[in-house]
């Protein structure tokens, strides 16, 4: 059996790396996040231009 101290030391690490391994989550969370909203606005901007061209082709069938 290990002496108390010990066991309170090994928790204390055991602690500090899962800390390091939430921050780390969380960084990789918040860089996931901004390429989504990156990519979300890639998808707005590419709709808008498709939404645009259809009009277009639209008025120039109505021309016809």
């Amino acid at each position: 059996m290990k002496p108390t101290s010990e066991l309170l030391k090994e928790s204390q690490e055991q602690l500090s790396q899962t800390e390091l391994a939430i921050k780390d989550l969380e960084k990789m969370l918040g860089l996931m996040n901004k390429r989504f909203d990156e990519l979300n606005g890639m998808m707005i901007g590419l709709g808008q231009a498709l939404t645009l061209e259809e009009r277009k082709r639209d008025d120039y069938r109505k021309r016809e």
